[in-house]
């Protein structure tokens, strides 16, 4: 992610149409790609016929060269061949932020070329977008989500991010969501909302973990709340998978709530049936019920929780956070049903996350705290994406555990951040006849710790350490695999719109039978238009 800047928008135009038509990969997330930058700047030129361009909407074009000399540049864990790497990437970033539509747009396209091996020069594609739009004012809400990113296809292998090569265990996963909601009353007691979400997930060049899904919702609730609340759900979901089968569930449940405010607490008890065909082809159907809880005593403490009783077991959902001026912590753990092939087999926190959850309690308006995020990563040279990522792609129902724990830090003039993850994935259909991780019964677990540490030089310069560790474990295979990272980057800023930096870093992966891994210096050039 970038920071956004201010640009008159009609003399672009015709270039976003350019960088929409140059989205390579699947069709559907091209389109999606495609429309939202063409929303954005049809927006912004009715923007600019109000007089509020500046305040609406923002475009910020980027180029990024850098070259990097490694000692094994496919981490092939038998032969070490060295190369050198050149990675030229041209991004794009806009972000409208007012009138009926909120939406954001990152993509960046990357060229890879290596010096001695021609036949893995490669495009790379990165992809972040979403907009929320109120379509009808109060009536219909159109969401969506789409993003192109590099994926693990197993936890036993080289994990992707580590390497500016393309290894084998990595591979380009293109996702898409879109939900229209409508809301209304039905009298003048009660009000409804019905919502349909549309999801797809595909692997570039792979069937593994390519997935397609649809879910119907709809709520009924009293058109006034009160200490006592109460709501009617009900949904349907229908989920196939490209190397597996294709499934269907129902949910019908009643929720009842109780708000004690003078303790800043409420209580919600819930109940209802399930049926669906994971279990038995013919379906089968359960009851399921459960209980949750929401603690807020200050604006920056909050706590909750759910459980609730499924076929598949006990499902939970817990986060805890508090925060102050300075620091962050928070604690996530939930265990729920994945029927998404390329969704995170453990949490997954970038330092973006965590920095604009922390500085919350500084700045709350999430436009200007967009803003300071961004110019606190880039003064500090952190990369706003950087974050540990557990998942790895399936091809069939899983039930996925996950745990994290979290603490950041900052100051004028320092950073520091800590992340604790772990993870836990096991196969929940029983009639699914496909290959991967999860096959024969095996339930994967990983771990993963992440310690960044950042501090300013001086005011045009900052230096990082990163050090991470990630570790993935089958029950039935007795697979492992072991990823230590470390990386030392030095970063300085040349002009107020250009950068200059260079990073040393080495990684060292471990499994069963052998140890091998990888050194690298890289300097690398950027430029804000």
């Amino acid at each position: 992610m970038v920071e956004a800047k201010d640009t008159p928008l009609p003399a672009r135009r015709a270039d976003l149409s350019v960088l929409a038509d140059g989205l390579v990969g699947h069709g559907r997330v091209r389109a999606v790609a495609a429309g939202a930058i063409s929303l954005c700047a049809s927006l912004g030129a009715t923007a600019q016929t109000d007089g509020t361009s500046a305040r609406r909407l923002f475009l910020q074009p980027s180029l990024t060269i850098s070259q990097t000399l490694t000692n094994n540049y496919d981490l092939d864990p038998n032969v070490s061949e060295s190369d050198g790497i050149t990675r030229l990437a041209a991004g794009v970033a806009l972000r409208s932020t007012g009138g009926t539509l909120n939406a954001t747009v990152d993509y960046s396209l990357s060229l890879q070329s290596f010096a001695r091996h021609s036949g893995q020069n490669s495009l790379q594609n990165a992809l972040k977008a979403g907009f929320n739009a109120e379509v009808v004012d109060n009536r219909l809400q159109l969401a969506g989500t789409a993003a192109i990113s590099r994926r693990a296809v197993s936890a036993f292998g080289a994990q992707p991010g580590v390497i500016d090569g393309v290894n084998s265990n990595s591979v380009e996963v293109r996702s898409l969501q879109i939900a229209p909601t409508l809301r209304g009353s039905l009298g003048t007691a009660l009000r409804y909302s019905m919502g349909v979400e549309f999801s797809s997930s595909a692997a570039a060049g792979s069937d593994a973990g390519d997935s397609s899904g649809r879910t119907v919702q709809i709520q009924l609730e009293p058109q006034r709340g009160g200490v006592l609340g109460w709501s009617l759900n009900a949904s349907h979901r229908t989920s196939a998978f490209r190397l597996g089968r294709s499934s269907a569930s129902g949910q019908l449940a009643g929720r009842l709530g109780y708000a004690l405010t003078d303790l800043d607490l409420n209580f919600s008890a819930t109940a209802g049936a399930e049926r669906n065909d994971l279990e038995s082809a013919t379906g089968r159907t359960t009851s399921n019920w459960g209980v949750g809880l929401v603690w807020t005593p200050s604006k920056i403490t909050r706590a909750s929780a759910d459980f609730v009783h499924r076929f598949f077991g006990r499902s939970h959902a817990v986060a805890i956070s508090h925060r102050t001026p300075r620091t962050l912590w928070q604690i996530r753990s939930s265990r729920s049903l994945s029927t998404d092939g390329s969704r995170d087999g453990g949490a997954r926190g970038t330092m973006y996350d965590l920095l604009y959850a922390q500085l919350s309690a500084v700045q709350p308006d999430p436009v200007l705290r967009e803003a300071l995020v961004l110019q606190t990563l880039r003064d500090r040279g952190i990369d706003a994406n950087q974050g540990v990522d557990l998942g790895f792609l399936q091809s069939a129902a899983t039930v996925q555990e996950s745990l994290e724990a979290s603490a950041a830090w900052t100051s004028p003039r320092s950073t520091a951040t800590v992340s604790v993850r772990q993870g836990k994935s096991r196969r929940v259909d029983a009639l699914a006849n496909v290959t991967d991780d999860l096959s024969g019964g095996n339930v994967v677990r990983t771990r993963a710790l992440s310690i960044n540490l950042s501090h300013r030089l001086t005011p045009m310069s900052s230096a990082n350490l990163l050090v991470s560790q990630q570790r993935s474990e089958g029950s039935v295979t007795g697979q492992s695999n072991r990823q230590d990272q470390m990386a030392l980057q030095y970063s300085t800023r040349l002009t107020i719109d250009s950068t200059l930096g260079a990073t040393l870093r080495h990684v060292r992966i471990h499994n069963e039978t052998q140890s091998y891994g990888e050194s690298a210096l890289t300097a690398t050039y950027g430029l804000r238009f």
